[in-house]
This record gives C-alpha cells, sequence and structure tokens, in this order.
C-alpha cells in the first residue's frame, strides 16, 4: 500500500483519543477477542504475501482489536516495526497483554480512531492493513437507505341481517339472522418491516394475525385463528458495468401455525364434514403448508 497513507506514531497521543461512549468491543472485550483469534477465518498467510512483508520496514494495522494481524506478523518478521491502532481501549489493553507475553519488542499499540488520526505524515508506513474496518458503522442514516415500517389492521363486523335456510317459512326453517357471516374474521393485523441498505442489502417481513371465522351459517362450527410471519433478505447491486445480481433467500409461515388456503360454508356442520367425522360432505378445509416453507432465488441480469 501506498506510503502516503502513513500517521507519524509520534503523535498517537492517547489523552487526544477520542472520547466516545463504551463500545461492545469495550464491554465484551474478551468475548470478541476469542471470537477474533479462534473463530474468525485465518487468512494471515494470504495476507502476508500479498503485502510483500519481507520487503516492508514499518506496518500499521487499523482497527487492530486484539492485534490478531500485528502481533503475528511482528513475530515472523522481526525485522519489522509494527504499531496497532484501536480506538477500543480494551482491545489495545488485549493486544498489549498478547504482545508481551510473547516477548515481543517491535509492535506498540495504541488507543485512537483510525477515522481521525492527526499528523498525518508521508513516509509513516510503507503497509498498512484495516481487516474488517468496515464493518463498523458510525452513521447508520448514510449506510440505511430505507426503513419503511407498516401496520394495517381490518375490523369487520358481518352479521345476517335476514337470512333463512329456505323461503318456506314453516317448522324446519332455521333463521340464521344475527348470526356472523361466515368465512370473515372480525379482525385482521398486518404488520411489516421493509429496510434496504446502501450497499445493496434488503429485508423485507411480514407479520399477519387472522382472529378465528365461523363456517356454517348456525356459527355451530368455526376454524380458529392463525398468525403468519414471512421474511426475506438479499442482496442486489450491480457487480460489473452491465451486469446485476439479486440473490435472496427466505419463508413463509416461519412460525409453523396450521393455515387454511380455503373454507368451504354451509348452513350446518353436519352438511360440511366428512362421514369419518359424523358429516355427510366433502370437508370444508382446504390445508395450507403447516410448516416452514424456505426458498432461495438467484438472478443475474446484463443490460444492454
Amino acid at each position: 500500500m501506498s506510503a502516503g497513507f502513513g500517521v507519524r506514531s509520534s503523535r498517537f497521543a492517547e489523552e487526544n483519543a477520542p472520547r466516545t461512549q463504551e463500545s461492545l468491543y469495550d464491554r465484551f472485550a474478551a468475548r470478541y477477542a476469542d471470537f477474533r483469534l479462534h473463530v474468525f477465518p485465518d487468512d494471515r498467510a494470504e495476507i502476508g504475501a500479498a503485502l510483500d512483508l519481507g520487503g516492508a520496514r514499518r506496518l500499521a494495522e487499523l482497527g487492530c482489536g486484539p492485534g490478531f494481524y500485528a502481533i503475528a506478523y511482528a513475530a515472523t518478521f522481526p525485522h519489522l516495526h509494527v504499531t496497532g491502532i484501536d480506538r477500543a481501549p480494551a482491545q489495545v489493553a488485549i493486544a498489549r497483554r498478547r504482545a508481551a507475553s510473547r516477548g515481543l519488542t517491535n509492535t506498540r499499540f495504541t488507543v485512537a480512531d483510525a477515522q481521525a488520526l492527526s499528523g498525518c505524515a508521508s513516509g509513516s508506513f510503507d503497509r498498512i492493513i484495516a481487516s474488517r474496518l468496515l464493518m463498523i458503522v458510525d452513521d447508520p442514516a448514510a449506510a440505511v437507505t430505507r426503513v419503511r415500517p407498516w401496520l394495517s389492521w381490518a375490523w369487520t363486523e358481518a352479521t345476517f341481517l335476514d337470512f333463512m335456510s329456505d323461503a318456506n317459512a314453516n317448522a324446519n326453517s332455521v333463521d340464521f339472522s344475527g348470526n356472523a357471516v361466515p368465512r370473515v374474521p372480525r379482525n385482521t393485523i398486518t404488520a411489516g418491516l421493509d429496510v434496504g441498505m446502501r450497499a445493496g442489502a434488503y429485508l423485507t417481513s411480514t407479520y399477519q394475525h387472522v382472529t378465528r371465522v365461523p363456517v356454517t351459517f348456525d356459527n355451530s362450527t368455526w376454524v380458529r385463528g392463525y398468525d403468519l410471519l414471512g421474511a426475506k433478505l438479499g442482496v442486489q447491486r450491480t457487480v460489473a458495468r452491465r451486469w446485476t445480481i439479486d440473490a435472496f433467500v427466505g419463508g413463509d409461515n416461519l412460525l409453523g401455525n396450521t393455515v387454511y388456503s380455503f373454507l368451504f360454508v354451509g348452513p350446518n356442520y353436519r352438511g360440511l364434514a366428512t362421514p369419518p367425522y359424523g358429516g355427510t360432505g366433502d370437508g370444508y378445509i382446504i390445508p395450507a403448508p403447516y410448516s416452514a416453507t424456505v426458498y432461495g432465488n438467484l438472478t443475474l441480469r446484463y443490460i444492454l
């Protein structure tokens, strides 16, 4: 990397480091350090070869955390003077302890903000590493292009005003007046969230609650309500001058609830239920999948 990005190490006065609210990297310092050192992918060999550290003299690691790269390269290349920079004091303290335990004398770790380094001077470093530094976003508003929560509530009071089983008006006639209209839920609540990122990532999620509904005119039989949760996570971006990619994974009925896709209605239960359940009909429920359904898609487009 160009030496023009160097910073004179003598200017790293920790009393001038930014005083910010304690970050998660400080609060959970040991846990993060353990993950960084033992769980995250180890690409030190590849990065070391790409930087040709054998021919370098001064190396800086921005956002060094527990010194994952800095300590390894300082131990491998004793001629190399390595400076680790991080704005989390707890991470810098861990890096210093790790370097001391290995007896390294060619390392220095300091607390500073890599986005606001003072005393910039050409030639301070001839190699710079900034691994995973861009994962830390100080201004979420600049990274998030849209956040659209929404909510709808449909309340329906549907009842029969004047409805008889037939027009004979005799002892066999059944009056359904005043009963709830079958297949019409009283309450349907739907909520959703739509999030988009400047980098092209997006998330859409929808939740729906439907209350129970009757399936018979006499209101003797009801189908219980249900809750549906669906979500889709993807990324859409231009990967070359004329190529765009849209890749996503999603799921429906993530709560695994019993859901129907259609309901048949009739005067009473006997006329709807199948013979094994004491009726003479063909059933009144067409079920939807009762378990979560997961799907995915990859679309590659070429724009003429």
